[in-house]
């Protein structure tokens, strides 16, 4: 690349620091983002944060992905941010019992919530902006 080989090593060229992590690692995403806020708040400038990761997903639901490897989708789950905070606080001693139980109640909140959304009116276009987006 003609700048860099990161987005986080144009940082300088911008006059701010730049930090490159693991995006999918939410420990090393948090210890990232305090950095940038401790330099910010220090009176330091901004800080360019990069954060590595790897769409799981499809760009859209019924997005088949033929687009990609299968084996190589199957490899990144292991990454999955989800995945790796779930077998951190395994490791430290949350049981998994607990884990299982708090993910049954945020699963229940989300639903609840998409039922409020879905008997909400519809904004309407003029609403959103849509006008002035697409012009």
């Amino acid at each position: 690349y003609v700048g860099g080989k990161t987005i986080a090593s144009r940082g300088p060229g911008y006059g701010m620091d730049g930090i490159i992590n693991d995006g999918n690692n939410p420990l090393t995403v948090i210890k990232s983002v305090q950095k940038a806020i401790d330099r910010a708040r220090a009176g330091e400038g901004p800080t360019l944060v990069e954060l590595l990761t790897y769409r799981l997903g499809g760009h859209w639901a019924d997005d088949v992905q033929n687009y990609r490897d299968r084996e190589d989708v199957l490899y990144w789950h292991q990454f999955d941010p989800l995945h790796r905070t779930r077998l951190g606080l395994i490791e430290v001693g949350v049981p998994e019992t607990l884990l299982d139980e708090i993910v049954a109640i945020e699963r229940q909140q989300i639903l609840e919530a998409f039922a409020r959304v879905r008997e909400l009116p519809d904004a309407g276009a003029d609403e959103l902006g849509l006008d002035e987006v697409y012009a």
